[in-house]
């Protein structure tokens, strides 16, 4: 959460409003209790973090967005007075109170809710996402924390039209593992949220409030992702077989296969509902007594021939059985391609490549044009170090999806990223020929003419996106180009302004750190970047010991302190000994030992890179190489690998 999210304003009067008491905090900022000093009523008041607003477009997204949540009006559906802002310029939204417990609560304190009260919470639930999908307003975060009680007991669904905001890539809310085992199958192949992601939602809340436990209980949002994606919820246990359908139904992960409509969920708790109140003998196993039972003689009599009808009976019973269940098999629909599409993408995050190949293949098998697919067929591809087969999976994407702007922008990033500059914009640009005022788009191409040495146009290219919609991507891009141009004061105010949108990367307080250190009067600053750079380094390199690349960049960071240069060197050898021709650890060793004072060595790193072809640009934009690469001759053949000298 950025800065200013630190204030709560308990204790101060905003507008009409007296603040009382915080009562929550989360990804979207915090709630507090206040009075309404002009309608004379209790209110609670939602502040969100200034990086959700940032830039006029997205200011007014948001505002539109809050505003048409405001038209909800159900009896199930949280009351959302107004938006309103605080005198810093804050946005803050106004809703009614309610002194109730959270379903959360409830269902965490135990025991399991009864079927009958289960049904009637879920009835309210749908019926108050019934209003919303009605006036075209998904929920996307439909989640026991969000469902809220009033004092007589009737169920309000909180936080309408904040879901979508949850994917704002300036901060990451504290909440996401709550917010994923919510969150639908289809949903972790990057679709969008819609009605049936709603009902998966209130599918998996009915099966919490029936068991009183979690369904996808842990903390790590991968893991729970790949349990919802792998795992078939079992039946609860003491339930009526209907409802156990009704919930079967509300999980089902092909979304095509689940309920498609709220009114289908409702008529069909309702229908169940009303069976077992009406027959609740039945649902309990026990038989209905007939009418007119028959005399016991009567029955001795037809004992011996009904025992023969029965056994002929069952034979022809079991033959109609496996006859169906035949057919059944012949007829089984081909698996959607959204499951191998899901898993495809959990076996990314566990950086299980093959695997992940694999599940992509079997997503193009069942839909050989699926986008999606070959996206992640690529990403598989590159991570693998396959970087013809990844370009050939963008391609192929390119060829069925020519209209396809995010096809060309993610081939522009592939390029940018192994260093072909000149396809990169020939990309990034294409993509910005149908989609001319993306400004993400824009910040990109701006980070790919600034390294092809088009300073001027990356330049102009940057200040356009960054006037369209300001961001961490754009002004990081904007104090690189600075730092390039030995700008130094403005490339620290560059990464000051990215900073603001979040804590960032260690690379980022690196930049910052070597831009004030080359700007008089900021030595100071240049120490607490270089630490804060250093504790985040170590942060990120815990999960990860022997991570040659991390390694070496916590050597760089640590050299350009005087107390850091042991350690630095120790680990700028631990990392050459990983990953000996890896040229990012050569780029980090050259910077190493030049802030050590061992230019003869770092010279040889430069020797090294420049020879296997590496950009001199790279190098020359870097201010602690700039001048050293100046005077380093370019060798005509790859030279042997500097050698650190004993200790």
């Amino acid at each position: 959460m950025d800065g200013s999210s630190k204030k709560d304003y308990v204790g101060q009067r905003l507008l009409h409003y007296q603040v009382t008491e915080r009562i929550g905090a989360g990804g979207l900022g915090i709630v507090c209790r206040a009075i309404d000093l002009k309608q004379k009523r209790t209110v609670a008041l939602k502040f969100f973090p200034a990086s959700l607003t940032t830039g006029e477009e997205a200011r007014l997204r948001f505002v539109r967005e809050m505003r048409m949540c405001s038209t909800l009006e159900h009896p199930n559906i949280g009351t959302l007075y107004a938006l309103e802002e605080t005198g810093d310029g804050r946005l803050f939204l106004v809703m009614a109170y309610y002194e109730g417990p959270t379903l959360a609560k409830r269902i965490d304190q135990g025991p399991p809710i009864a079927p009958n009260e289960a049904v009637s919470v879920a009835l309210q639930l749908l019926q108050g996402l019934a209003e919303a999908h009605t006036k075209g307003a998904i929920h996307g975060d439909v989640k026991p924390e969000n469902l809220i009680f009033t004092g007589l007991g009737v169920l309000k669904i909180l936080d309408f039209g904040l879901a979508k905001f949850y994917g704002n890539p300036d901060y990451a809310p504290s909440s996401i593992p709550g917010t994923v085992a919510y969150m639908s199958p289809e949903r972790a192949t990057g679709a969008p949220a819609d009605r049936r992601s709603d009902l998966w939602a209130a599918g998996v809340v009915l099966h919490e409030m029936l068991t009183g436990k979690r369904l996808f209980p842990g903390t790590d949002p991968n893991a729970i992702m790949e349990t919802i994606l792998a795992d078939q919820p079992v039946a609860v246990a003491g339930i009526p077989d209907g409802l156990n359908r009704i919930v079967a139904k509300a999980l089902e992960k092909n979304p095509n296969l689940r309920y498609q409509d709220v009114s289908e969920f409702i008529r069909d708790l309702e229908i169940e509902q009303r069976n077992r109140l009406l027959f609740g003998a039945k649902e309990e196993g026990t038989a209905l007594v007939a009418d007119e039972p028959a005399p016991q003689a009567a029955a001795e009599a037809q004992a011996a021939t009904q025992r023969g009808w029965f056994l002929v009976g069952c034979g022809i019973v079991l033959l109609a059985v496996i006859g169906v269940i035949a057919w059944l098999y012949m007829r089984r629909p081909a698996p959607p391609p959204e499951v191998p599409l899901a898993m495809g993408r959990v076996r990314l995050l566990q950086e299980q490549y093959p695997q992940a190949v694999a599940e992509f293949e079997r997503a193009l098998a069942a839909d050989p044009n699926n986008e999606s697919a070959y996206h992640g067929l690529a990403q598989a591809y590159a991570a693998m170090g396959l970087l013809d087969k990844a370009e050939e999976s963008w391609r192929s994407d390119i060829a069925l999806h020519p209209n396809s702007v995010d096809a060309y922008d993610q081939l522009a990033k592939f390029e940018l990223n192994r260093g072909n500059y000149p396809a990169a914009i020939t990309n990034f640009r294409a993509a910005l020929n149908l989609a001319p005022q993306d400004p993400a788009i824009l910040s990109d191409l701006g980070a790919a003419l600034s390294r092809s040495g088009a300073v001027d146009e990356s330049r102009h290219v940057l200040e356009q996106s960054i006037h369209l919609s300001p961001s961490f991507s754009a002004w990081n891009n904007l104090g690189d180009l600075d730092l390039k141009q030995r700008r130094f004061a403005d490339a620290a105010a560059d990464y000051t302004k990215a900073l603001g949108f979040g804590n960032g990367d260690y690379r980022v307080w690196t930049n910052l750190g070597l831009a004030y250190s080359r700007t008089p009067g900021d030595k100071d600053k240049a120490k607490d970047a270089f630490q804060r750079a250093a504790r985040m380094c170590r942060d990120a390199l815990q999960p990860h010991p022997n991570d040659p690349v991390i390694l070496s960049d916590l050597a760089a960071i640590l050299a350009n302190e005087p107390d850091g240069r042991e350690e630095a060197q120790t680990l700028i050898k631990r990392a050459q000994s990983l990953a000996p021709d890896d040229h990012h650890v050569e780029f980090n060793a050259a910077q190493t030992y030049v802030l050590i004072g061992r230019r003869k060595i770092a010279q040889g790193f430069l020797q090294r890179l420049l020879a296997s072809g590496y950009p001199v640009e790279e190098i020359s934009a870097n201010p602690t190489l700039a001048d050293l690469v100046k005077n380093t001759r370019v060798p005509t053949s790859a030279q042997a690998r500097p050698s650190h000298p004993a200790q």
